[in-house]
């Protein structure tokens, strides 16, 4: 390749080159033939002093710039560099935007060349790397950098980058190249030039016969060829096993299995107790609760008596956790080492819903339609480069944009179309094949409980079951059990389906107008019917918007929620609205009989006189019908005919689009379903986790998860670690009872001490919220001080970015507050050595406003229960449990749980928050004496 690229990379005074930011250091890597050829750095003097955070992050301070050139100076050597060549960066329009003000400024002509952004190439070309961030890719791609934020050191890396890029694009099959040149059009980067050479470099190595011998050709697709799963028992692979008790001494004993393959491996009897119970309740063929405390190494603990009891019995394990997210850490991380480890084979899969695996069929399909969405594009380019890496087509190995969900559904597992694939490469299929003939099957509640609803179809053949994470599973079943209509669903599937001027109808009116194939007046009267379905849909779900605004008068947030009762008499207002969900059963019942006719039609006249591209049309077309038919059954459960016995209401943003509205059906209780479909079909289910008991008693789990009447066996494991020791829990006496004091009085109390707690602390705080609201105002209050300058302050839903984001962030800074609710209560681990602090606003009661806690205090009231002892107050404890389980995560860390509500020392049920967590000491005190207690606790770490 002859090209010459210019990789680039400026630090700047600010954001803006517009606003009068100036540049203060620039680099240049030039590449030719695909090696670095020449190199280019100089410090610039921005005649303006340097911001402190501009300082602090790349570490140039004026002091570096006093001396150095102007822009003016260094001009002509940057425009002999661009002579000619691509400009590259990272983020290209940011280094590009300031480079062309300083050249217009000091009168030269702007670069007019080729671009190309290395962001958006690796996201096409890496589509599975976790973080396109220039340090974090740069670290999973294995390419040293030394000095991040530095323009020297980024300019490096990045051209390391590029050259990676395109390597890895030479590579790639003709067909994708040529399917991703198309798309890549679109594309910020010029890159056509390029892709035409590598495409010419294919094309000769397929004439001089050297192909690609881990890909196959599948329709227009190239796909990696998939590892051929061995078609024998896996069970049977150890008929010499040693008798559990050896097994377990010499797996966890000192100078055992583990301790050869994990680094600082601690034995742990309250990890090997763990795997004895387990393995004695698969025997006993009874179910188990077993509460694992922090530090036990629950994962490993119930890994290593199930591997055992599968091979020893010849019998699959089925492993359910929390999410896929888990389910892949549990593959990656505790499986690769019991592989690396145990003395004998096993094999272990994971397993998931249709909607998580991918469809040829349907992605070939999408790949030739005309598309301008730059997310959509750019997912495809994605997909079409993965596809020669996974065997698994799941999903979840993709770091997809956050326009590509939708694109995802229209070509994963679970469409409207049959799931064969091309050739019949069925990923789905693919994972259940590798399921059925492995040991363990490691799989998310979700899927398992969906399971227990579709019957056989859906199931792998276990009768053992390990239920990770078991203090989710309740609320996940009341989800997976109900119903859920979301005006934005219904509008993309329909958009999609749209009529005769756009989408699939407009498709299959062309050509059956033209090839006269099927009667186009049928299209034309079900285009009719489609356009009024649309129109009620629009009016249903605006009235419905109006409906909860009017109902809900009083309200602090933009999020809204009404419950209804559809039992109860009608209002004038509520029964128009039913009107109109009638309404629109009618036009879908129209359409579908429309859409039966239509492929009788196509029957009738015969697949052959339709090509591949109008089949797939057509398939798809016709399998509305089933989509159809499931708005018209959640019509029906959620509004027309109600199942007793579950909640249902409905919630809108008031601030937000007329008709974006979702109504929700969840069962009160699920304990009987639970009971009757899941256990009691099972040999045994231990079901683990750190937070299963209130006060050491397991009898408010039992009754929630339907065991009752099975008479579970309970075991309740102590933390390995010294906690008493290594944590004081401390109260404060000086702050307001939450619910005694003006909101903004509360706020202005606690942010005070966050601060100077937080000063004194001097390293990462985890700071747990049970309301939006009030975190929203704590960040804006803490923001707002000046003493915390040094510290990093981020904030979920406001500081941008998932979980794991801002976690990686949080842990990048040595001082930093990460202020979270809900999923931050749990699984996320403070990366630091410093002493660490928790601090909880309020105890974590569900909130009364929420419909499904508001139906299940009714429902225990309207039994002569007390719904705030017997369920309110349990199910707080066990989110403070979690809380609490943040701070702690080895044998040498310090930590300290703040917990700025009074109400666990003042009201009468704090007694069983502070009762329910491992004995630790318990410091109340003014902010002073509070200050005197942190600094005797680091001066003894």
């Amino acid at each position: 390749m002859q090209q010459k690229f210019v990789v680039l990379d400026v630090e700047t005074t600010g954001n803006s080159p517009k606003k009068g930011d100036k540049i203060i250091q620039v680099a240049v890597v030039v590449i030719q033939d695909g090696q670095v050829a020449e190199r280019f750095t100089s410090f610039v003097n921005p005649r303006k002093t340097i911001p402190p955070f501009i300082e602090q992050f790349t570490g140039i301070s004026n002091e570096h710039v006093q001396s150095a050139p102007d822009f003016s100076e260094i001009a002509n050597d940057l425009v002999d560099l661009f002579h000619n060549a691509y400009f590259v960066a990272h983020n290209v329009h940011f280094d590009l935007s300031f480079i062309q003000e300083e050249l217009t400024n000091n009168g030269f002509s702007p670069f007019a060349g080729g671009i190309i952004d290395t962001v958006e190439l690796a996201r096409m070309v890496f589509p599975t790397v976790s973080s396109y961030k220039l340090s974090e890719i740069c670290q999973e791609l294995g390419i040293v950098h030394l000095n991040p934020h530095r323009a020297d050191s980024d300019a490096e890396v990045t051209a390391q980058l590029f050259i990676h890029i395109l390597s890895k694009l030479k590579e790639l099959p003709v067909i994708t190249l040529q399917s991703l040149q198309k798309i890549a059009r679109s594309f910020i980067s010029d890159m056509d030039e390029i892709f035409d050479h590598f495409i010419h470099h294919q094309l000769l190595q397929v004439d001089q016969k050297h192909y690609n011998e881990d890909v196959k050709l599948i329709g227009t697709l190239a796909v990696k060829k998939e590892v051929s799963v061995p078609n024998r028992d896996f069970y049977n692979d150890k008929s010499d096993l040693p008798e559990f008790n050896q097994y377990i001494k010499e797996v966890f004993e000192k100078n055992g299995f583990l301790s050869e393959n994990i680094q600082n491996y601690r034995y742990r009897k309250e990890q090997a107790l763990m795997a004895e119970t387990i393995y004695d309740s698969f025997n006993a063929h009874e179910h188990t609760l077993l509460e694992a405390e922090t530090g036990t190494g629950k994962t490993v603990g119930y890994l290593i008596p199930s591997i055992y009891y599968s091979l020893r019995n010849q019998k699959k394990i089925m492993v359910s956790t929390h999410t896929t997210t888990l389910q892949h850490q549990i593959m990656d991380n505790e499986i690769k080492t019991l592989k690396e480890s145990l003395p004998f084979d096993f094999h272990a899969a994971v397993l998931k819903g249709h909607s998580h695996y991918i469809n040829l069929k349907k992605f070939e399909k999408v790949l030739v339609e005309e598309d301008d969405n730059y997310d959509s594009l750019l997912t495809k380019a994605q997909i079409l480069i993965w596809l020669t890496e996974t065997e698994s087509g799941d999903r979840d190995e993709l770091n997809l944009p956050s326009g590509g969900r939708r694109l995802w559904e229209r070509i994963c597992g679970n469409g409207l179309t049959n799931n064969n694939n091309l050739q019949n490469v069925d990923y789905y299929h693919r994972a259940r094949k590798k399921a059925e003939c492995a040991n363990l099957v490691i799989t998310n509640h979700t899927f398992l409980l969906l399971s227990c609803l579709n019957g056989k179809e859906e199931n792998i053949d276990y009768d053992e079951l390990i239920i990770d994470e078991a203090h989710h599973l309740e609320r996940i079943a009341s989800t997976t059990f109900g119903e859920k209509l979301d005006y934005l669903d219904v509008h993309f599937m329909l958009s999609r389906f749209g009529n005769v001027n756009t989408g699939l109808l407009r498709e299959i009116y062309k050509w059956s107008k033209k090839r006269k194939l099927i009667d186009h007046l049928l299209i034309v009267e079900l285009n009719n019917l489609v356009t009024e379905l649309n129109e009620e849909f629009d009016l249903f779900f605006s009235s419905l918007h109006t409906y909860v605004k009017v109902q809900v008068k009083d309200h602090h947030g933009n999020r809204l929620s009404y419950q209804y009762d559809c039992f109860s008499a009608p209002t004038k207002a509520w029964s128009g609205l039913m009107e109109l969900a009638r309404r629109i059963q009618f036009f879908i019942r129209a359409i579908q009989k429309l859409l039966v006719k239509i492929e009788g039609v196509c029957l009738l006249n015969g697949e052959s006189a339709l090509n591949s591209r109008e089949r797939n049309s057509i398939g798809e077309f016709t399998g509305y019908k089933g989509y159809f038919s499931e708005i018209y059954d959640k019509l029906d459960h959620l509004f027309l005919s109600p199942v007793k016995g579950n909640v249902t209401w409905l919630e809108i943003e008031a601030k937000g689009a007329k008709n974006a509205v979702t109504a929700y059906a969840q069962p009160i209780m699920v304990s009987e379903q639970l009971a009757d479909q899941l256990f009691a079909s099972k040999h045994s289910a231990v079901l683990i986790s750190s937070s299963l008991t209130v006060e050491n008693s397991f009898s408010f789990m039992i009754k929630q998860l339907g065991l009752e009447d099975f008479y579970p066996k309970t075991v309740k494991l102590p933390s390995p670690y010294e906690l008493k020791e290594q944590v004081k829990l401390v109260i404060p006496t000086d702050i307001p009872i939450v619910n005694e004091v003006p909101f903004t009085d509360y706020i202005s109390s606690v942010s005070t001490y966050i601060s100077e707690l937080s000063r004194i602390l001097s390293g990462k705080t985890l700071i747990l919220f049970t309301s939006y609201q009030m975190l929203k105002a704590t960040y804006q209050a803490l923001k707002k001080d000046r003493t915390l300058e040094e510290f990093v302050i981020l904030a979920q839903g406001i500081s941008g970015g998932s979980q794991s984001k801002l976690t990686k962030n949080f842990n990048m800074f040595d001082k930093a507050l990460l202020l979270g609710t809900s999923s931050f209560w749990e699984g996320i681990d403070l990366k630091s050595e410093e002493i660490k602090s928790v601090m909880i606003m309020r105890l974590p009661f569900a909130s009364p406003d929420d419909p499904y806690v508001k139906a299940r205090c009714d429902n225990l009231k309207n039994s002569g229960a007390d719904p705030f002892f017997d369920y309110s107050v349990p199910e707080a404890v066990l989110r403070f449990k979690q809380g609490f389980g943040r701070l702690i995560r080895s044998h040498n860390e310090k930590g300290i749980l703040f917990v700025f509500d009074r109400r666990i020392k003042t009201a009468s049920y704090g007694k069983h928050f502070i009762s329910s967590i491992p004995k630790v000491d318990i410091i109340e005190g003014t902010i002073e004496q509070i200050k005197n207690t942190i600094f005797s606790f680091k001066e003894n770490i």
